[in-house]
């Protein structure tokens, strides 16, 4: 166990675990982070971090989580709240399946590169407050099947593709600045045919599930 964490422009780095059950530690309690702070494992193959419903509480500044965050000890599913007025990345291919609630500021997955996973895609994402965002930063595919919810917004950057199929329903913008972003479904597209909701940078590219999207909701969209 390790926790409560504390980090003002401090670092944690852990070596592995002895096995896939029990892997470098788990995360108790509360991490409140300023400044500019890291958490990160290195070698071996079991250097995922248990989380434990945890809070990261970053008050300023960037935390960056490179390393894994996996599911408790045991399997069990769980997720993690972000709140604070700072940024928390997540630059690494994490399996945590439960939900994430992201009070203030930014959430960001990926920080350019091939590598960042909002865990295995299917727990749901709470945007509590408007200046609440969801950001995607990196190259390759991921997406997200669970609902996302809440009055924050939705942003994609970076080269890769993104793929929402879940039914979402926030009320905050859709940013997409570079790369792809995939919807299944209209769904998947919250306020889509709601003029300024929807924006799409030059080079972008928005796709839309082939079949499930009418003619009509394909010009609405078109027409915002």
């Amino acid at each position: 166990m390790l926790g409560p964490l504390n980090l003002i422009n401090g670092t944690v780095v852990s070596s592995g675990g002895a096995n896939a059950a029990f892997q470098a530690y788990c995360l108790k309690a509360s991490v409140t982070s300023g400044g500019s702070s890291s958490i990160s494992t290195v070698g071996g193959n079991n250097n995922g971090i248990h989380l434990n419903e945890n809070s990261f509480v970053v008050t300023g500044g960037t935390l960056t989580v490179s390393a894994p965050m996996i599911n408790k000890i045991g399997g069990t599913s769980t997720g993690f709240v972000k709140t604070g007025n700072g940024v928390m990345v997540m630059t690494s291919d994490n399996m945590f399946s439960g939900d994430v609630t992201v009070s203030n500021s930014i959430l960001q997955v990926g920080n350019g590169g091939s590598a960042g996973t909002l865990g295995t895609g299917v727990g749901n994402v709470r945007l509590v407050n408007a200046d609440a965002s969801l950001i995607f930063n990196r190259s390759g595919s991921t997406g997200v099947s669970g609902t996302i919810s809440g009055n924050g917004s939705f942003i994609k950057k970076g080269l890769g593709s993104v793929t929402l199929s879940g039914s979402n329903t926030y009320v905050g913008e859709t940013l997409i600045s570079n790369g792809v972003l995939a919807v299944t479904t209209t769904n998947s597209l919250p306020g889509f045919a709601t003029a300024g909701k929807v924006v799409l940078s030059s080079g972008a590219g928005l796709s839309v599930g082939v079949g499930r999207w009418s003619v009509a909701d394909i010009n609405a969209l078109i027409d915002t």
